[in-house]
């Protein structure tokens, strides 16, 4: 069992794996250039769904192979963190310790209950897993932590066991697809911000964490308490690298269906937490809400929101950072709905890292 903060309930490596930043950002300690955030764990599959729904089913391949980059990119600087990196990396037993290590950080991060079966090094190994947030992508991740530790390209299957479990299984491969290679690692430099979250005193995490979330480590699952919906923390190059990827396929629309999509999550979460409203609310308690809903941003490491400003039924919102433009416009857009109960349309204006998102009826 994990260790759990005597003051606000999470696991303690949260607070020392992660660090909030000033300008709503979430970074790892360790990488401060690797920012993560804290998604609804079917962030992804939600978009998907809609790109089915109106493109026809996406190649999962690029999803693939966009996912397994970024997983061996977040282990890129590794090797200068750890003294003698490159001789340990050698040895057999290094390698076990570093995926076991990876192991306990995946159930930390909500990614689902994870058991290594067997290891072969340079050969592949066997991951068993139950409740994978999405096990295409889990899969893939898996992939790119093999190829990290051994230099190699790797491929992966699984096959479903009982009682929800599923066998990932990584091999070499003979050869390795160009476009393997050819997604750049993305780094993350954040605007300095004047944000000041409420950290809890023993795990320097945002006291809201434990207020509103429970960590069933052993299944690698995090559940919001009001809801019992399910979260991960995720990084956020990952999210849009793989929509990236599936833009370049099918175009920018891709883009348009994500804002759909997180749209359509925000409205149905507003009503799972009991606070839409058959009737719009009056104009100060329109305000009010949607800014206190907004507070939250910066814990989940979406971004700063500072500012509000409405002329009649129209909106403007500036968020310093957002972790990804199209879905904050959706969350928006979905907020500005479930509270006015009116169809919006919503748009936005960037300037080095500033957003300004403008929401009207139509």
């Amino acid at each position: 069992m994990l260790k759990r903060c005597p003051k606000c309930g999470i696991p303690v490596k949260i607070g020392r794996l992660m660090v909030w930043g000033k300008g709503g950002t979430m970074n790892t300690r360790a990488e401060p250039h690797i920012r993560m955030a804290i998604f609804h764990a079917d962030v992804h599959e939600s978009t998907v769904r809609e790109i089915e729904n109106t493109l026809g089913k996406p190649d999962k391949d690029l999803m693939y192979l966009a996912e397994k980059n970024v997983s061996k990119s977040f282990f890129m600087g590794l090797p200068d963190r750890v003294p003698g990196f490159e001789v340990l990396s050698r040895t057999t037993k290094f390698k076990q310790k570093l995926l076991e290590e990876i192991r306990k950080y995946a159930q930390l991060m909500g990614y689902g209950h994870v058991e290594i079966i067997d290891y072969d090094p340079g050969v592949g190994g066997t991951i068993r897993i139950k409740n994978p947030f999405n096990l295409d992508l889990v899969a893939a991740a898996v992939s790119g932590v093999f190829e990290f530790m051994e230099g190699k390209a790797f491929k992966c299957e699984w096959e479903k066991e009982g009682d929800g479990y599923y066998l990932v299984k990584t091999r070499v491969m003979e050869y390795a697809p160009l476009s393997t290679e050819q997604l750049p690692v993305e780094t993350f430099t954040g605007l300095p911000g004047e944000g000041n979250l409420l950290l809890c005193k023993g795990c320097n995490a945002p006291l809201i964490l434990g207020e509103n979330f429970d960590w069933d480590e052993k299944e690698g699952v995090i559940k919001e308490k009001r809801t019992g919906r399910r979260y991960i923390i995720l990084s956020t190059f990952s999210l849009g690298r793989v929509f990236d990827e599936l833009s370049r396929e099918y175009g920018e629309s891709v883009y348009d269906i994500l804002v759909k999509a997180q749209r359509d999550w925000m409205y149905n979460h507003i009503e799972a937490i009991g606070l839409s409203m058959d009737e719009p609310r009056d104009s100060e308690g329109f305000q009010t809400f949607f800014m206190d809903y907004l507070g939250v941003f910066p814990v989940f490491g979406y971004g700063n929101p500072v500012s509000f400003d409405s002329d009649g039924d129209i909106i403007e919102i500036t968020v310093e950072d957002p972790c990804n433009i199209y879905m904050m416009a959706g969350i928006i857009q979905g907020l500005y709905e479930s509270l006015s109960q009116v169809p919006a349309t919503v748009r936005w204006e960037e300037d080095g890292g500033v957003i300004k998102y403008t929401v009207a009826p139509g």
